[in-house]
């Protein structure tokens, strides 16, 4: 471009030259055309920083151009001065906004009769060029950008890529060990208990509580690995989303899984009007309304039945909003954050049986189906959980 313009200019002018510059109005590069030994040398000084008087003036702030009908004593050091000593001299500054691209200049023989409107084509000339270099820095900037946005999508994509790999390890290395301490967990508990029958009042007080405490950790020990299990299967033992019926889902757990817990607590479900479908894993949904229903039944205030009411109603896009609502101890807004973390509990073993996996277990299945959760609750009021599925088909 600036070679370009260079020769153009030198069409009408002895002598035309761009500088350009970087930020820090250091040099880049040069163009010129007209005396080319003379163009030559001034770029050879500009190369080393040693910039004419007439440059200096316009990359101040105060001047963006200047024009001298002679060159006077200060511009010796110039290498083009025995040209411009007699020739009227253009310098102006190329700027767009907050950018400064360089300078350019132009000499013309002050015998040539220059007018106002052969100044105003200069200046639409350097308007030209300035342009011509802001788009120029524009298609850099894009490339720049196009370049670093690959660098980071590649960047993502191998991140991505290990987290999937350990995520699936992790998963791998639960299933297997929750798997394999299953059988010496119940070799443990059953042995221990032949053992302490075979035994029964042949051991002190001590000795017997001793067997209480070892067949008690190693039933505490085999409900947790059970749970564990429970949770690698979210993603290990997935099955292929389908229109799953939500009434029928709740009719077993009334009917089958929850009925004992149900007959126990004298606790009932209250479904007030028909459930619309979900697309979504049928034995996950079975887990996920399993796990919210019983806590509703496990965490039930004394001398209160238990009674968990389910509503579901459409949202914005295709998904749906269900809410499970019990009337139990409720939690306080401090530990609504924490509860869908693994482990978590906020009462103990001698209090509400349990081993704080539950809740996670609730929030892995709904967000691998594209949902949220989430809880509203009161301590002593009761508790709502709610969480989004996909809306499936009638």
């Amino acid at each position: 471009l600036i070679n370009y313009s260079c020769n153009l200019l030198a069409q009408s002018y002895t002598n035309a030259w761009i500088l350009l510059i970087d930020e820090d109005g250091e040099f880049m590069s040069m163009a010129g055309a007209g005396e080319k030994e003379k163009i030559s040398q001034l770029t050879e000084c500009m190369r080393q920083g040693d910039y004419p008087l007439c440059v200096k003036e316009v990359l101040g702030k105060e001047k963006s151009s200047v024009l001298y009908n002679e060159l006077d004593d200060r511009h010796e050091e110039c290498p083009l001065f025995g040209t411009c000593y007699s020739q009227v001299t253009y310098v102006s500054r190329l700027e767009s906004k907050n950018s400064v691209y360089g300078v350019l200049g132009v000499t013309v023989s002050n015998r040539v009769s220059v007018d106002e409107d052969e100044w105003s084509l200069f200046h639409e000339v350097v308007g030209d060029i300035t342009y011509g270099l802001s788009r120029i820095e524009m298609e850099e900037e894009r490339k720049r950008a196009e370049e670093e946005r690959k660098t980071l999508l590649e960047d993502i994509k191998k991140i991505n890529s290990r987290l999937e790999q350990s995520n699936k390890e992790l998963q791998d290395f639960v299933y297997v060990a929750s798997h394999d301490l299953r059988e010496p967990l119940r070799k443990i508990t059953s042995f221990g208990t032949l053992l302490q029958d075979s035994l029964e009042g042949k051991l002190d007080e001590d000795e017997q509580e001793n067997f209480e405490f070892m067949i008690d950790g190693a039933g505490r020990m085999q409900e947790m690995v059970d749970d564990l299990l429970i949770y690698s299967r979210v993603t290990t033992k997935a099955k292929p989303f389908e229109n799953v019926d939500l009434n029928r889902v709740i009719y077993d757990i009334k009917n089958l899984e929850l009925a004992a817990r149900l007959d126990e607590t004298g606790g009932t479900i209250i479904v007030p009007e028909p459930l619309p479908p979900v697309r979504a894993d049928s034995s996950q949904m079975h887990q996920l309304f399993q796990n919210l229903i019983g806590n509703g039944l496990k965490f039930n205030r004394k001398g209160v039945l238990p009674e968990i009411t389910i509503h579901v109603r459409q949202i914005k896009g295709h998904m749906v909003l269900v809410e499970v609502k019990d009337n139990g101890i409720g939690i306080d807004k401090e530990y609504h954050e924490h509860i869908f973390t693994m482990f978590k509990r906020l009462h103990s073993r001698e209090q509400y049986e349990g081993t704080g996996i539950g809740l996670a277990t609730c929030k892995k299945i709904v967000n691998r189906h594209g949902g949220d959760i989430g809880i509203r609750s009161t301590a002593g009021k009761g508790s709502t959980f709610w969480f989004t599925l996909p809306r499936g088909s009638y």
